[in-house]
């Protein structure tokens, strides 16, 4: 069977199969299908509906773009590490990604709202993004706990790593 390549809304599919049906079988209700959408029901229900979709699709590109900042302050925190950079620059970094991450929890709590039916997954998310703002935090502390413990080194080329 060839499938259309038409896009209907939820209401214009189901007015369709209520035509179907009723043709099927003339003795049923003509609303047979659609009487039990909301959006037949309650007027508003579909405007309300394209809303929190505009919502959430507005949510997801500012999680993408925090995705796209997360990822090279990432790199950038390595490759600090591989070098033996100083403790307060990586904590630097490791500060920012805590911000980072405390957008996304952000972000992912407003999405339960936005998306109900993936809030579960949505407050995963949130938590996991809580941790790893809380882990970057802990971590940059313990960066500047220990390099404000370390005997000062007036080297010259510790001064510009």
């Amino acid at each position: 069977m060839a499938r259309s390549t038409t896009h209907r809304s939820t209401v214009e599919a189901a007015r369709h199969l209520d035509r179907v049906y009723a043709d099927h079988d003339p003795s049923r209700p003509q609303d047979a299908v659609s009487s039990g959408l909301d959006a037949v029901r309650l007027p508003g229900t579909a405007t309300a509906e394209a809303a929190r979709r505009e919502r959430a699709t507005g949510l997801h590109a500012r999680l993408s773009v925090l995705s796209k900042q997360i990822t090279p302050a990432y790199n950038e925190w390595s490759r600090l590490n591989n070098v033996g950079a100083r403790p307060e620059a990586r904590a630097e970094v490791l500060t920012q990604l805590a911000v980072l991450h405390e957008e996304s929890a952000a972000l992912y709590e407003e999405l339960t709202g936005a998306e109900p039916e993936l809030a579960d997954e949505h407050r995963d998310s949130a938590e996991q993004a809580r941790r790893n703002s809380a882990s970057n935090r802990e971590h940059a502390e313990l960066l500047v706990a220990t390099a404000e413990a370390a005997p000062a080194n007036t080297s010259s080329s510790e001064g510009t790593r």
